[in-house]
């Protein structure tokens, strides 16, 4: 019988080892990311409520909007202020007395994240 003086490879103790750390790095990895993924979303939400308020104002300017009424995305798309729908939720354009834009509210798809109210000063 030939006895072994070099032994090679990996022991299964030390695969297991390895298992078990990589599952502790992904235990706290997963959430980590997850949290970032659902904040980097709301940011995207908050933008395009900046983004609708802006093109809002500018079409009450160039326009003439409701008093105390609603302005539509499809009437800034009919009126090529958009390009096309919002990609993260609806929205609610408000007026002021004036026929000035009040503020936005826009409510996301993803019922995961918050509706945002931009009003151009927060």
């Amino acid at each position: 019988m030939k006895i072994l003086k070099n032994k090679k490879g990996v022991s299964l103790a030390e695969v297991m080892a390895v298992i078990i750390i990589m599952g502790i790095i992904a235990a706290i990895a997963i959430p980590a990311i997850g949290g970032m993924i659902k904040g980097a979303k709301q940011k995207a939400v908050q933008s395009e409520a900046v983004t609708l308020f802006n093109v809002s104002k500018l079409y009450c300017v160039e326009t003439t909007c409701p008093s105390l009424g609603i302005v539509t995305e499809q009437e800034l798309i009919t009126a090529g202020y958009l390009d096309s729908k919002l990609s993260t939720g609806t929205a609610a354009i408000n007026t002021d007395t004036e026929g000035g834009v009040l503020n936005v509210v826009l409510t996301p798809t993803d019922t995961s994240l918050t509706t945002v109210t931009y009003d151009g000063i927060s």
